[in-house]
C-alpha cells in the first residue's frame, strides 16, 4: 500500500475525514478497479444491525486494513463518535494541514499528451480548467502556449485535448467526463497575454516566473502557490486548503480561502485583502508599490502575524478572545483597546515616504504586528 493511501487511512482512523471522503481520496490515488475489494460497515447497515442483535463488534475494513472496532452495544462510544463527526468543523484546521502534506500526483503514471498553440498575435486571454487535476503554469520567452501533461482515461473515452482560439481568447478544451484525473504543465509567453484564468478541483495550482496584467486562480480542495509573478491584479480563491505567495509584485492582491491558511512572503503591492476562516494568516515582508500599501486581514479562529519590515504603519486590530501585540514605540490612540479595536501608529508615520495602513479582525486568536 503506497504512502498516499496509508495517510488517507490514518486520517479516517483518527476521525478527521468521513468514510465517504476517504473513498473519494482513495479513488483519486488509485481507481476502484485497481484496488483490492473495499468492505466498509458503517451507519445503519445490515452488518451493524446484525452486530447489535448478536452483541458483537462492528469492524471497519478498508483495503484489508482494520481501521477501528466499535462495540455496537456501547451507546456511550457510539454517541461520542457521532458527536465527533458532527463537530468535525472544529478540527478542520488539522485536517487541512494533514491533507496539505499528502502528495497526490494526479496523472504522473497516466497517458502523456502535448499541445502547442499557433504563434500568439491577437490572443489576450487564456482559460484553463482541470477537473480532478492540477495546473502548473510558468512563463518563458517564446511566442506560443505549450501544454503537456498526463491523464488517466475514464470509461475508455478519448478526452480530445485541444487549444481553441476564439475572439482573442485561448481555451484549453477537452471532454472532462473522459478523464479520471489530469495534470497540466503550461508554458506561457511572458507579457504577451493580458489575462490568465485557471480553475481546478481536488488538486492545486502553481504559478511561477511570468508576467501579465490580471491573474484569476480558483480551486476547490486544492492549494494555490504563487512565486515570482508580476501582474496588476492577483485574485486567488480556494477552499479547504492553503494559499502561499512569495517574491511577487501586484498592484491589487485578493486572497480568499475557507478552512485554510494564508502565507505571504515578500510581496510588493498597493493593496492586499486576505480573508479566511478557521485558518491563520502570516505576512512577512510587505513593500508598498507606490507610497502607501493597504492591508486588510479578516479571519476567524486563526492567529494573524504581520511583519512590517520596519515600514511605518497605522494599525487597527480587533480580536474577541486573544492578545494584540504591537511593535515597541507604537503610539496607541486614546480610547482604543478593551472592547474597541486597538488603534496605534508608528512614531514617524506622518512624514514617511513609504507607509502601511493595516486593519486586522479575528476571533479566538492572537494578533501580532512586528
Amino acid at each position: 500500500m503506497n504512502n498516499e493511501r496509508l495517510k488517507i487511512l490514518e486520517l479516517l482512523q483518527e476521525g478527521k475525514i468521513t468514510v465517504e471522503d476517504s473513498l473519494k481520496l482513495l479513488d483519486a490515488v488509485e481507481p476502484k478497479e485497481e484496488r483490492k475489494k473495499i468492505k466498509i460497515f458503517k451507519g445503519k447497515t445490515e452488518a451493524e444491525k446484525q452486530a447489535n442483535e448478536n452483541n458483537e463488534e462492528t469492524t471497519i475494513f478498508v483495503d484489508g486494513e482494520e481501521i477501528k472496532k466499535v462495540n455496537s452495544l456501547d451507546s456511550d462510544i457510539k454517541e461520542k463518535i457521532s458527536q465527533a463527526l458532527e463537530n468535525i468543523t472544529s478540527s478542520v484546521k488539522n485536517v487541512v494541514n494533514d491533507l496539505g502534506d499528502i502528495n497526490i500526483s494526479f496523472g504522473d503514471s497516466g497517458q502523456p499528451f502535448n499541445l502547442t498553440s499557433e504563434p500568439l498575435e491577437n490572443v489576450k486571454k487564456l482559460n484553463a480548467k482541470a477537473k480532478n487535476g492540477s495546473i502548473f503554469l510558468t512563463g518563458y520567452t517564446g511566442e506560443t502556449v505549450i501544454i503537456n501533461g498526463n491523464f488517466r482515461e475514464k470509461n475508455g473515452k478519448n478526452p480530445n485535448f485541444a487549444l481553441v482560439e476564439e475572439d482573442g481568447v485561448l481555451t484549453l478544451d477537452y471532454d472532462k467526463n473522459a478523464v479520471r484525473f489530469v495534470k497540466f504543465n503550461i508554458k506561457v509567453p511572458t507579457k504577451m497575454i493580458k489575462e490568465i484564468n485557471l480553475q481546478t478541483s481536488n488538486s492545486g495550482i502553481n504559478l511561477s516566473e511570468f508576467s501579465c496584467e490580471d491573474i484569476f486562480a480558483k480551486s476547490t480542495n486544492g492549494k494555490i502557490v504563487v512565486e515570482q509573478v508580476d501582474c496588476d491584479t492577483l485574485d486567488l480563491d480556494t477552499s479547504n486548503s492553503k494559499i502561499e505567495i512569495s517574491d511577487t509584485i501586484a498592484n491589487t492582491t485578493k486572497l480568499e480561502t475557507s478552512n485554510g491558511t494564508i502565507n505571504v512572503y515578500n510581496l510588493t503591492t498597493n493593496e492586499i485583502n486576505a480573508d479566511t476562516s478557521n485558518g491563520s494568516v502570516k505576512i512577512y515582508g510587505i513593500t508598498p508599490k507606490e507610497n502607501t500599501a493597504i492591508l486588510n486581514v479578516d479571519t476567524s479562529n486563526g492567529s494573524v502575524t504581520i511583519d512590517t519590515s520596519k515600514i511605518p504603519a497605522t494599525v487597527t486590530a480587533r480580536t474577541s478572545i486573544g492578545k494584540v501585540t504591537l511593535p515597541e514605540g507604537y503610539i496607541q490612540k486614546i480610547g482604543s483597546g478593551g472592547k474597541t479595536p486597538n488603534t496605534a501608529y508608528s512614531e514617524y508615520y506622518e512624514i514617511a515616504e513609504k507607509k502601511l495602513n493595516i486593519t486586522v479582525d479575528t476571533s479566538n486568536a492572537n494578533i501580532k504586528i512586528s
